[in-house]
């Protein structure tokens, strides 16, 4: 089965023509094998004498070489005429031949611009029509035709006229020319229910803008709350670099983060922790079994060790990056970005740089200092940066967000951009000298979960202690539900090993940067409250999408209140 993009679960048909179009895509999918991939309503733009052109063609198909068939899928029966192939829309004629040729022009004047000259074909697909061999026009032959008798097997007519293709590195390139053409892009983190996976390019989102910024010191800094798209905008980034034949990396500090990163982020881009990069260059990786190097423990004397090699290393070595995004840089030191920079092309020998127009280089720092949780590291001054700050959260439910703002978690306020107005926090207080009360009210909150209709695999329970100091991380079992959780040992492709259960549990540090439809956040318990913990407080509850639970201690509770009655 051909893989298909978007998932085909998010997919909705709005109207009697798109229930036709997503047939077809359904029976391409199935009839296709999985060498193939198919994109649905991809973005197309033109520049015409008579003024641009813009429009989405239905269905791409890419095989393995990187070669494309365009599919326009038009329901109901064409009118074969001098002129052209008509088709009738609420009693006005539209020049449907002359549509999809401005669509063809569209994409390959798109492909040239990125260097891609693949090979390109155009059908349109006519499900529930039936065309004669004489019908065509001059423009449109009938070859590029499809009616409903080529429908009935379309899996193999488009086999049979775009091939299978070999394996190259071109198709990647492609690839990531057509996800940057979809007008929903990928949200790297899970949402559902009635909040899809997808969603719309926002016109001044950062994503759409920060890329055309040009920075004479080749360094954007992006400080952007929690929800603001920032790793969107990475995403987007490592896309374009590898369109453009650029040599990308993505450096983050969480071991989870990078983790996930790399399962939707380009093969040939490099994405990694900044400890994993050190560890790579250090005598003790080098001399370690394949056993021992699968250890999540790494000492603090050996992890400082990797990184004084790795800055002895990139002392003499070249710069090897067009394009370094430095990701959580909120959680860096002054001493690991400087070990970084040494590695960007544009940074170390600027008059290499390339020019504007193909791809982006240089050096993007993400941060957001309100979810910086450590309390040894300072905001890094970086005065020849330009600087991006968007306080805009297109993730949190509005509701939420206003319950963020009114304890004051975040100064100054964060914006709430989401389509969802969501609902208040349910908060759970339990005694706290009694451990098995905070066991009752995290089952409590679980099953509130599930009684809204989330499934066991919308849920992640977030616990606020460490991976020692946690209860709840002891046993396998929360409630009646058997968990999964990171074992602390990774496999042979140094993958994190999981135990095996249905309902996610991970402390708030290893889940930052992530997010779930349904947030369980407990464990909480302090004698006071600080900066750290109002820090803790946010990443967490930035985590939903949809529902948040918080289990706390009746004395944090009180804390809680006094802090809102101050405001």
């Amino acid at each position: 089965m051909a893989k298909v993009t978007p998932p085909l679960h998010t997919i909705k048909a709005m109207s009697p023509g798109q229930y036709t179009e997503i047939g077809v895509l359904e029976k391409l999918a199935m009839e296709l094998p999985d060498t193939f991939e198919l994109f649905h309503s991809v973005d197309w733009s033109q520049a015409r004498p008579a003024g641009d052109g813009h429009g989405e063609i239905d269905i791409i198909v890419l095989n393995q070489s990187g070669d494309l068939a365009l599919l326009e899928v038009k329901a109901g029966s064409l009118k074969f005429l001098d002129q052209g192939m008509f088709k009738d829309y609420g009693g006005n004629q539209r020049n449907v031949g002359k549509q999809v040729q401005w669509q063809f022009q569209g994409i390959q004047q798109r492909l040239r611009a990125a260097g891609l000259g693949v090979r390109l074909m155009h059908f349109l697909v006519l499900p529930d029509a039936t065309v004669s061999s004489e019908a065509g026009t001059i423009g449109f032959p009938r070859e590029r035709l499809l009616d409903s008798t080529d429908c009935q097997a379309l899996g193999g007519v488009i086999l049979s006229r775009l091939g299978s293709g070999q394996p190259n590195a071109v198709r990647e390139r492609v690839h990531a020319f057509l996800i940057n053409r979809l007008r929903c892009k990928v949200e790297v983190t899970t949402l559902a229910g009635n909040l899809q996976s997808w969603t719309r390019f926002l016109s001044e989102g950062l994503t759409l803008w920060v890329p055309r910024i040009q920075a004479p010191s080749h360094i954007v800094r992006i400080q952007g709350t929690a929800g603001s798209g920032k790793t969107q905008l990475a995403l987007g980034l490592l896309q374009q670099a590898v369109v453009h034949g650029k040599r990308a990396a993505y450096v983050c500090f969480n071991r989870p983060l990078a983790d996930h990163m790399r399962d939707i982020a380009p093969a040939r881009c490099e994405v990694l922790t900044f400890h994993q990069l050190s560890w790579q260059h250090s005598s003790e990786h080098r001399s370690t079994s394949s056993t021992e190097d699968r250890r999540s423990e790494v000492s603090a004397a050996d992890l400082q060790r990797a990184i004084d090699q790795y800055r002895d290393h990139m002392e003499s070595a070249t710069a090897d990056l067009d394009l370094l995004i430095v990701d959580e840089l909120q959680d860096f030191t002054e001493d690991w970005l400087q070990i970084l920079v040494r590695r960007v092309r544009a940074l170390e020998s600027p008059e290499n740089s390339g020019t504007q127009g193909q791809g982006p280089e240089g050096l993007y720092l993400l941060d957001d200092p309100d979810q910086c949780l450590y309390l040894d590291r300072a905001e890094l001054d970086i005065s020849d940066a330009v600087v991006v700050t968007c306080r805009d959260n297109h993730r949190s439910p509005r509701r939420l967000v206003d319950v963020i703002n009114h304890l004051q978690l975040v100064q100054p306020p964060i914006t709430a951009r989401s389509p969802q107005e969501g609902e208040l926090p349910e908060f759970r207080a339990w005694k706290f000298d009694s451990p098995d009360a905070m066991n009752t009210r995290t089952a409590d909150a679980i099953q509130s979960c599930l009684d809204k209709g989330f499934s066991i695999n919308q849920i992640a329970v977030l616990t606020w202690r460490g991976l020692e100091r946690s209860q709840l991380l002891k046993s396998d079992q929360l409630g009646k539900w058997k968990v999964t959780r990171f074992t602390g040992q990774y496999d042979q492709h140094q993958r994190p090993i999981y135990t095996e259960g249905d309902l996610r549990l991970e402390t708030l540090r290893r889940f930052k940067g992530q997010s779930a439809p349904a947030i369980v956040l407990t464990e909480i318990d302090e004698e006071t409250w600080t900066d750290l913990h109002r820090r803790m407080l946010f990443v967490g509850m930035t985590r939903a999408t949809l529902h948040l639970e918080i289990v706390l201690s009746d004395r944090v509770e009180k804390l809680l209140m006094h802090q809102a009655l101050q405001v």
